[in-house]
């Protein structure tokens, strides 16, 4: 068993692993053994096909009690092959790593001067109001990378910086959850931010980031105080230590439908609205995450917000990120 991950919903469960056979003869099924929170399954019989040298990947469901005691953890071990005993069985079982649903966080870059962002932006919204992104991807649109314009914030421009340390920025730009995928026109570098050409690659992006397991989970919690501020809590779990430096929670206020006043590219002026605007952030960068030793943390903050925003449109999108 190369690796083994598992998610939760309720009590029920799903398991992934990827298996090699290293073995000199080809694999015709074999059975799944879980150990779920101290509690053998009923083995499972999968009839894989796997050549000699090669990978397969399978999911298993499970099912739990609602008191079982999730510390122990979920055990996967591989048996009966071709339905004949391993002559090396010690390599295949493996305490699986608990991870959680993606969500995508899409931060799109976009200014006023710019003549193609609302073709753009036209493509990030009608991709987004489509069923199977509802509730799955959270967008934040900063309002740098080519001029500025009436709803950039001080400090915004550091965001350019990965525009392959502040190289050939540009807008229309998206990212999608930060990840390099893409090389800089200027240095040639891997640098996450691209001009999409259309809605459909939008799509095909936010799918392909969906895909991947997430490392931990967040929940967020937030209250007006009633003095032009918003008071929020995250608290959040890992199931591993993803990574060797300090995590960080960035937490951001968001303002949707707000017009426009020079857009540039629209011929249609008098109806043309700036959605998922960046207004307020706890820092640039987030702020360090205290894990303890459970793998859980809370984290608190409060955050001004300008009695002129519409709070009726305002969101708070936070999400976990190592720096920059």
């Amino acid at each position: 068993v190369l690796s083994a991950t598992y998610k939760l919903t309720g009590n029920e469960g799903t398991l992934k692993a990827e298996l090699r056979n290293g073995a000199l003869n080809d694999i015709e099924g074999f059975e799944v053994q879980l150990n779920v929170f101290g509690e053998e399954q009923a083995p499972v019989q999968l009839d894989n096909f796997v050549m000699s040298g090669d990978n397969t990947t399978i999911n298993v469901p499970f099912t739990f009690a609602e008191d079982a005691d999730r510390s122990k953890g979920v055990m996967v071990t591989i048996t009966k092959l071709n339905g004949a005993t391993d002559d090396a069985p010690q390599n295949n079982s493996i305490a699986a790593t608990q991870c959680y649903l993606h969500r995508v966080l899409a931060e799109e870059f976009s200014t006023e001067a710019c003549v193609n962002c609302p073709r753009v932006s036209e493509y990030m919204y009608s991709v987004m109001d489509r069923p199977e992104f509802k509730g799955q991807v959270f967008a934040v649109v900063h309002h740098v990378g080519y001029n500025t314009d009436f709803l950039t914030r001080p400090g915004d421009d550091a965001y350019t910086w990965f525009y392959n340390n502040n190289g050939n920025t540009f807008a229309p730009a998206i990212m999608f959850d930060r990840y390099a995928y893409f090389t800089g026109e200027d240095s040639g570098k891997p640098s996450p931010c691209m001009n999409p050409g259309s809605a459909e690659q939008i799509a095909t992006l936010f799918r392909t980031r969906l895909e991947q397991d997430a490392a931990a989970d967040l929940s967020v919690k937030a209250y007006d105080t009633g003095d032009n501020k918003v008071n929020i809590t995250v608290t959040g779990e890992r199931g591993r230590v993803f990574s060797p430096l300090p995590t960080r929670i960035t937490v951001y206020i968001t303002e949707d439908s707000i017009k426009a006043r020079n857009q540039k590219g629209t011929d249609d002026l008098a109806h043309y609205y700036h959605q998922h605007t960046l207004r307020v952030a706890n820092s640039t960068w987030g702020d360090v995450i205290d894990w303890d030793a459970d793998n859980h943390f809370t984290y608190n903050t409060t955050l001004d917000v300008n009695p002129s925003w519409n709070r009726s449109q305002m969101h708070i999108v936070a999400f976990i990120n190592c720096y920059n």
